[in-house]
């Protein structure tokens, strides 16, 4: 019996790319890049696991830290190398959101946020390879 696939399930040592499934748009659904876009991680619904990245257009560098990569108009993620993290914190529901929202730049002249919520698991790694 082969294992199945579970969308949105990791492997504790993964990489977990948090990415915008699609890309924001505007309200003629054009793909539009917001003038500020958070991507915020928790694990486990515990506060103090909340990870937060800002990349903010118009600022050199858009986000200070290099985290949320920028791939196309409207389009972000970011890069969770999990085998950093403590197991006994990595392993668990992560909750996440992206979110886009207007600035001080006004490029969407709309002035709407935009947030979209979303979970994953990290599983334990079943056994190592050497």
């Amino acid at each position: 019996m082969r294992d199945m696939y579970i969308p949105n399930e990791y492997v504790y040592g993964d990489k977990i790319r948090l990415t915008t499934s699609t890309p924001f748009t505007s309200i003629d659904g054009s793909p539009v890049d917001p003038d500020v876009v958070i991507i915020g991680y928790q694990i486990g619904g515990d506060p103090t696991t909340q990870v937060t990245y800002t990349y903010t257009h118009g600022n050199t560098p858009p986000d200070p830290t290099g985290s949320i990569v920028r791939t196309a108009v409207g389009s972000y993620y970011l890069e969770v190398k999990t085998r950093l993290l403590d197991p006994s914190v990595a392993v668990g529901t992560w909750d996440y959101s992206i979110i886009g929202r207007s600035g001080t730049n006004a490029s969407d002249s709309t002035q709407t946020e935009v947030r979209k919520d979303k979970q994953l698991m990290v599983i334990p790694a079943r056994f190592t390879i050497s």
